[in-house]
């Protein structure tokens, strides 16, 4: 039997939401950029802060409580990271977040998480996230770089174009099997090339192109 726990694979969206990160170190200062990346609301309780993390408190970025972690500073918030090298305080934070049913990730310690924390790589709209159940995060940086490397540049311009498109179609093609056609060509390899090679123009002629043929 697996000691591992089979994770659901899940994006949240965190867009305007209250988020708390425990922590004012390095590791405190990645969880944060990361969760600031996709729009969240962020308070940071730390006794002291990391220079990049005192930066985003003095721009006004985040909020920032001077102090230890209380069970109070959990009341509203949609998610919690623990990232302090103080065990007890995780387990405290772990255990408030749990109770209050608000998804919770302690840092390097698998047991005490709700969720956990892939590899993630992001180009644009892309993102590919990588996990190993929690077994290796060295791992999981690994493989999530190979894949990386494999990809290559390029998809985040072609997934804004591709997008756009598939907005127009929605609106102004009702008929399925046509959108369904059009949307085929629009991931065929053929866009991915031209924005490969710097030519967007041509890019959007061809998309102009196929949608003019389908909503003729």
């Amino acid at each position: 039997m697996s000691d591992t726990v089979d994770y659901y694979p899940i994006m949240m969206d965190l867009q305007d939401r209250d988020c708390l990160v425990v922590g004012g170190g390095q590791v405190a200062t990645r969880k944060v950029q990361g969760l600031l990346q996709c729009g969240a609301r962020v308070t940071v309780v730390a006794p002291s802060l990391a220079p990049e993390l005192a930066a985003l408190v003095e721009s006004g970025s985040i909020c920032f409580q001077d102090r230890d972690y209380v069970p109070s500073d959990m009341e509203g918030k949609s998610l919690a990271i623990a990232a302090t090298d103080d065990r007890a305080v995780n387990q405290e934070v772990s255990r408030e977040a749990k109770a209050r049913s608000i998804p919770v990730n302690v840092v390097d310690q698998p047991g005490l998480c709700s969720f956990i924390v892939p590899a993630i790589h992001r180009d644009g709209d892309l993102c590919v996230a990588v996990s190993t159940g929690g077994r290796s995060p060295g791992a999981a940086a690994q493989i999530r770089d190979e894949i990386a490397r494999s990809l290559g540049p390029g998809y985040g311009d072609y997934l804004a174009l591709v997008g756009e498109a598939r907005n127009k179609l929605k609106e102004f093609c009702t008929d399925p099997a046509r959108r369904r056609a059009a949307l085929a060509k629009l991931t065929d390899g053929r866009l991915l090339d031209l924005v490969r090679r710097g030519d967007a123009h041509r890019a959007k002629e061809l998309i102009q192109e196929w949608l003019s043929s389908e909503l003729d």
